[in-house]
């Protein structure tokens, strides 16, 4: 029993499997909204109902998903990230329960000495791991691995997360979006200046 159609399938992709059981008359389902019992002698107008019901699900769906397509490309042209904001900077609320993203004021100051050692060439991606880790720059998100002695608590970062840090122009002021840069809102953490000089030395290092 299944209150309507749409709170079973909301695509035709489990169509073809729910008509075998019911052809086979492993399944009845009774759908309350809208009054329609599919059984193994079910008619053909009950099926066409059926499949007209699932068709107008679907279609709801894809007005949802273009919906928020739309919302994303509309914040994005505000300057608007839509995700987890990156390592020196939080999502919270402001008082109106909306989402906003602000600089963390603890591991901003971090984030900006990583890149400016690293933008003299002295370093390399461990050397700097650690002067993070001394600077005591740890994850947003806690530890979930159960086994893992620092469960539910923030754990330093890895070598990569620190290369992928200095990779990400987000901290000068622009967010990659779809492949595009594009300006944000959020402010930034270190100048473009600084972070060309990093892409150079991290260039020249793969080199």
């Amino acid at each position: 029993m299944v209150n309507c159609v749409d709170r079973l399938q909301r695509s035709y992709k489990d169509t073809p499997v729910l008509d075998d059981l019911r052809k086979q008359g492993k399944i009845e389902v009774h759908f309350l909204k809208e009054n329609l019992i599919l059984s193994k002698d079910s008619r053909g107008m009950d099926i066409l109902f059926w499949n007209m019901c699932v068709l107008m699900a679907n279609s709801y769906i894809l007005a949802l998903s273009d919906n928020v397509k739309r919302s994303m490309e509309f914040n994005w042209s505000q300057g608007k990230w839509q995700a987890l904001a990156p390592i020196g900077y939080l999502n919270i609320k402001d008082k109106e329960g909306k989402s906003q993203i602000i600089i963390d004021k603890e591991r901003a100051p971090i984030i900006k000495k990583l890149f400016e050692e690293y933008a003299t060439g002295l370093h390399s991606g461990f050397s700097l791991l650690q002067l993070a880790n001394n600077m005591g720059l740890v994850s947003k998100q806690p530890n979930y691995h159960k086994k893992s002695n620092n469960y539910k608590k923030n754990g330093f970062l890895n070598r990569n997360t620190i290369l992928n840090i200095l990779r990400n122009p987000f901290y000068y002021g622009m967010m990659s979006i779809k492949g595009k840069l594009m300006p944000h809102i959020h402010g930034n953490i270190i100048s473009k200046d600084l972070f060309d000089r990093v892409q150079e030395v991290l260039d020249s290092k793969h080199k």
